[in-house]
């Protein structure tokens, strides 16, 4: 059984805005209000927060707050984030989950266990 996430969360490591904006038209229809996006598919609008240095090591948080996005799963985002942009993404591996050893590094190495 797959578990769907209520929202989708990643953190990408020294990504512009120009290049997340980039990667997000792949998907939905932006308007850009930085930071809190509103995003547009199949006539749903998904209310998107980004945040610029979130995390300690140059990681911007990019929170979809809803699970009507194209990815099922915060590493399902992650993976596509990667494959697009070629930065490494971190993501909570398990839905509603606070231990730190439930993160992931997605990257040239594949996915990687993490702890922040």
């Amino acid at each position: 059984m797959t578990n769907y996430f209520t929202d989708i969360e990643i953190y990408l490591r020294d990504v512009t805005y120009e290049a997340l904006i980039s990667w997000l038209c792949n998907y939905f229809e932006v308007k850009e209000s930085f930071p809190h996006l509103v995003l547009t598919r199949e006539d749903k609008d998904i209310e998107c927060l980004i945040v610029p240095n979130a995390a300690k090591g140059g990681y911007t948080s990019i929170w979809f707050k809803s699970s009507e996005t194209p990815w099922t799963t915060d590493l399902d985002c992650a993976k596509e984030a990667y494959k697009h942009l070629k930065k490494e993404v971190r993501c909570n591996a398990l839905p509603n989950s606070d231990h730190s050893f439930e993160w992931l590094q997605v990257d040239q190495n594949g996915e990687t266990p993490v702890s922040w």
